[in-house]
């Protein structure tokens, strides 16, 4: 999600994380299981920044 946003700041990304895990999910790019799903929708900037630092 963060490749397909254009690598923004985690900041910015949070927001548009439930939005983006439906699309990905209903176009075939992205497959988790409902309660990954759940996770992901409500993972906070911090837990994605810290994710993302090695990157």
């Amino acid at each position: 999600m963060w490749e397909a946003s254009g690598y923004i700041c985690s900041k910015r990304l949070a927001p548009f994380f439930p939005e983006m895990v439906a699309v990905l999910k209903q176009v075939g790019e992205l497959e988790v299981r409902s309660e990954t799903k759940r996770l992901l929708v409500r993972m906070s900037p911090a837990t994605i920044a810290r994710l993302l630092r090695t990157h």
